[in-house]
């Protein structure tokens, strides 16, 4: 691993790959989490966003929310901000696969960290990233399966705010909660001509923007529908969370084939990235 910096950019060394004998090996005690489920904030979200966009112009797959590396590379970013230090050694001293595999991410053959200071917004550190080499590589890794992103802030350190993208190889997502669920609810496929619904979608995004957006209808709703009650083209892509799997589906306007996300539900709430509405 390497550490790289320029001047007027502020970010930490971008490849970190190790085979999956080192990984197992460096197993070490129970982690700190920031709580016992970690999610993707808003800003969060929207960086991942940005980085599977651009794995797709590439012709790369997306990648899945690791519930155990978003937990890490949370950690790893509150630990570089209240440290005020860019690094990929955290201060308990571990690499990062040693801390990936602290939170449990431990079968990995293939892993890769990223991490940046002193940028407020998604876009900031995915621009700094895309354009370093070293970084934009890890972005553009095949292998990669999964990620975790995190983000802190600490106003008492040199850069103010802090990220971390950790990668992986195999997926997680799809772990089993640990509240058992004794009847599944997948959710069905709208049929070819779906029903109308009555309702209206609560706190659609403004254009370019991302918002926390709630189906206030009946369940069983056609999101393209629901969608449109925010106004024609005024949503880009939506994404929800399985609260018992951690398992996202998403939905992009224009892009029907790798969309999964069909139906809501009444109260599912959605993170929605507002369009710009047609002329």
């Amino acid at each position: 691993m390497r550490d790289c910096r320029r001047p007027g950019v502020l970010l930490a060394a971008g490849v970190a790959l190790a085979a999956a004998a080192f990984v197992s090996l460096l197993m070490v005690g129970q982690p700190q989490v920031r709580g016992q489920t970690p999610l993707l904030s808003e800003d969060e979200a929207a960086l991942l966003v940005l980085i599977n966009d651009y794995r797709l112009e590439h012709g790369l797959s997306m990648l899945e929310v690791s519930p155990a590396l978003t937990a890490a590379a949370g950690w790893m970013s509150e630990d570089m901000a209240e440290h005020n230090r860019l690094s990929h050694t955290d201060s308990l001293g571990r690499s990062p696969s040693e801390r990936m595999a602290a939170f449990g991410y431990t079968q990995a053959s293939l892993w890769g960290e990223i991490v940046r200071g002193g940028s407020n917004t998604p876009e900031g550190a995915f621009e700094t990233w895309r354009n370093s080499p070293g970084h934009n590589a890890v972005m553009l890794t095949d292998g990669f399966v999964v990620a975790g992103v995190g983000k802190a802030y600490s106003s008492q350190s040199l850069y103010g705010w802090f990220w971390t993208v950790d990668f992986g190889d195999y997926d997680d997502s799809l772990a089993a909660s640990t509240v058992p669920t004794p009847t599944p609810t997948l959710r069905p496929s709208p049929s070819p001509t779906p029903t109308a619904t009555p309702g209206r979608m609560l706190g659609c995004p403004t254009a370019g923007k991302w918002s926390l957006a709630v189906w206030d209808g009946a369940d069983g709703a056609d999101i393209g529908q629901a969608l449109a009650t925010c106004g024609g083209g005024a949503v880009a892509a939506a994404y929800y969370i399985d609260p018992h799997t951690q398992v996202w589906s998403r939905w992009f306007a224009d892009w029907p084939a790798i969309s999964n996300l069909a139906i809501l539900d009444s109260g599912q709430g959605i993170i929605a990235l507002g369009g710009w509405p047609a002329s």
